[in-house]
């Protein structure tokens, strides 16, 4: 191929190229366009050139203006900008700007793609190559074409060959013989790019030799296709290549000589492998957020704040009766169904939520009309999208509907309040039952008292005298219990202080002297594992005490009584073990009743309170007690304290 067949070869490529270009000089204006640029912003031949190429973008930036002056070098240049159509009409692109240099002119390729979220600006249809040039029996020929510098022929190659090679869109040439031969004649950088093949892989060889099965029966028939129709023919195709597994967009242009003979294929491909995946991948997200909103009972919405759409998920039906055509596609629907209370307040709370550029989450609790009229108690909670500078262009967010809980927390308060009442009665009643009665109860205990068997003769009425002396002190007795419950119900416990096991049981062990001396007790006491506590003195030392009454009044008449008492330690907290070896305690019979309020055995002065104060003491101060025991063996209670230390 001479250097004047080469230059048409590779004008023809530029012309037919699905790509858009053009060719501008350093006073920015247009010098050259291919046919997807007419098509692409509607101007013919003659109105583009000479055209100043910022009057096909809409920017306020008035650097471009300088911009072809101050490029320089090879590089490429790559800038985001809005294509401006002859009719008005706007579409993003990107423009990818190199050089294109020969001598002291300069001149620059610009070619026109994409914009960078994916939308594909207008590409022309080619309905016959033949619209190109056409020779003299009407068919297409590649000999002919208006891209010229007025410079060399080597020259204008290099430059072809530039544009050809910096043209972002995939390029390849078939040489095709019989209609059904197909030898890779040329390539561009963006196919090797692209394919991650080596040019002496592809340049050369035959199609069935660098396109594999499944692709290589597809583009043969489309190849087919395009020759037998002489159209251009589109196809989205999926193939295997070093670099991975490719989906492009390929075109596809048979070129005829002037016997209108197919001597080439013209081949494009936009690669939209990426797109493709995200397209997936979004199908996979909108799968998951339409099974999510399926799965939970939450009204969620999705509003784009700079259109003014709502999008509603099903919740809006399930909680509240609407129906996915009454919402609408504005916020409105919902402002109009707050309620009227309530409306001022929460419209204020989103207002300044979305004015404040720091703030991500909204949360708020208000009314919300359903479909029937009546009105549901809602938490709203919604996340912000905001754009660089800080403003909400986007809230989503999910309405739930809490008015169960509500009904609920409401059945509780009047629960907790009945309750209160009750308990506050009751207190009332002890109150009464402690304080009103001990005087009459005294009186009837002196005047029983003052009775004496020998007062009368009479058997029966000694008898029946003797029984009312008896049932005046046990109510006495039961009334000085209700008291002293009381005592430690309503009254806080002395002040808690750093105190000694030990010398706190000498205080319980003097108290209860004559009783433990009487039965010849011995007391045995190991408090080597802990001794300092943090309790109320006053609650320790009657703690104790009941422990030790106790142990005397269940000690066994088979052998002399033993009370051992050892200490250890749980994390932080004193544990003591007070022993004896006594009666027992039948715990299947009497194990649940130990810490309350009653009598096991009828001995005198056995009130049935000491081990219920025991507890309520204990708990007062945030500990427990618990107890083992075996009948005719002994009885040992477990003590674990509150927290040792103040605070």
């Amino acid at each position: 191929m001479n250097a004047s067949d080469s230059i048409a070869f590779y004008k023809g490529f530029f012309e037919n190229s699905p790509e858009p270009g053009l060719l501008i000089g350093a006073d920015r204006l247009v010098m050259e366009m291919n046919r997807a640029a007419q098509f692409a912003f509607g101007f013919s031949d003659s109105e583009m050139v000479g055209k100043d190429w910022l009057s096909l973008v809409d920017t306020s930036d008035s650097r471009l203006g300088s911009f072809l002056l101050q490029s320089s070098g090879e590089d490429t240049t790559t800038l985001e900008l809005t294509g401006i159509r002859k009719d008005g009409g706007r579409f993003p692109c990107r423009f990818s700007i190199m050089p294109v240099n020969e001598g002291s002119r300069k001149a620059f390729l610009c070619t026109i793609s994409t914009d960078k979220n994916g939308s594909q600006i207008p590409a022309p249809t080619l309905t016959n190559a033949a619209e190109t040039s056409k020779g003299s029996n009407g068919s297409p020929s590649l000999g002919s074409s208006k891209l010229t510098f007025g410079l060399q022929d080597k020259a204008n190659l290099r430059k072809l060959l530039q544009i050809y090679d910096n043209l972002g869109e995939v390029i390849y040439m078939y040489e095709v013989k019989n209609n059904d031969t197909f030898r890779f004649e040329s390539v561009n950088q963006a196919f090797l790019n692209v394919t991650g093949l080596r040019k002496d892989q592809v340049v050369g060889r035959y199609v069935e030799e660098v396109i594999p099965e499944p692709s290589l029966t597809l583009v043969r028939s489309k190849y087919a296709q395009a020759i037998e129709t002489g159209h251009t023919v589109k196809w989205e195709e999926v193939t295997p290549y070093p670099t991975g597994v490719k989906t492009g967009l390929v075109t596809i242009t048979p070129l005829y000589n002037e016997q209108h003979t197919c001597t080439n294929l013209l081949g494009t491909v936009t690669d939209i492998t990426e797109i493709r995946a995200a397209e997936k991948d979004l199908e996979v997200s909108n799968e998951r957020f339409v099974y999510a909103t399926k799965a939970t009972r939450d009204a969620i919405y999705d509003w784009n704040i700079i259109t003014g759409d709502i999008h509603w998920g099903e919740g809006l039906e399930k909680l509240f009766g609407y129906g996915t055509a009454e919402p609408g596609t504005g916020i409105s629907f919902w402002k109009r169904h707050l309620h009227p209370e309530d409306s001022a307040a929460v419209n204020e709370s989103l207002t300044s939520f979305l004015e404040d550029p720091g703030q991500e989450q909204w949360e708020c609790d208000y009314r919300f009309c359903r479909a029937d009229g009546t009105f549901a108690y809602v938490t709203d909670r919604a996340f912000a999208i905001r754009d660089n500078n800080g403003k909400a262009i986007r809230l989503v967010g999910a309405m739930q509907d809490q008015t169960r809980r509500r009904e609920h927390e409401a059945e509780r308060e009047l629960l907790i309040s009945h309750l209160t009442q009750r308990n506050n009665e009751l207190e009332q009643f002890s109150f009464i039952t402690s304080h009103n009665l001990r005087a009459p109860v005294s009186n009837l205990v002196g005047l029983t008292d003052l009775l004496s068997p020998e007062s009368t003769q009479d058997t029966k009425t000694n008898y029946i005298l003797g029984k009312i002396k008896e049932s005046a002190h046990q109510l006495n007795n039961i009334v000085e219990d209700l008291s002293d419950i009381l005592v430690v119900k309503s009254n806080s416990p002395a002040g808690a202080e750093n105190l000694s096991l030990q010398e706190t049981l000498g205080e319980a062990v003097k108290a209860a002297g004559d009783q433990l001396t009487q039965v010849n007790a011995t007391i045995e006491t190991d408090f080597s594992r802990g001794d300092s506590l943090f309790f109320s003195r006053e609650y320790l030392r009657n703690i104790l005490l009941n422990l030790l009454t106790n142990a005397v009044k269940f000690r066994s008449p088979e052998r002399p009584l033993v009370i051992k008492l050892r200490t250890e330690t749980q994390g932080s907290r004193l544990k003591l073990n007070f022993t004896d070896n006594g009666m027992g305690i039948d715990l299947g019979r009497y194990g649940s009743k130990i810490f309350q309020y009653q009598r096991f055995q009828a001995k005198a002065g056995n009130k049935g309170i000491g081990l219920f104060m025991v507890q309520e003491q204990l708990k007062a101060m945030g500990g427990v007690i618990s107890v083992a025991s075996e009948v005719n063996v002994g009885t040992t209670f477990t003590i674990l304290f509150g927290n040792s230390q103040p605070g």
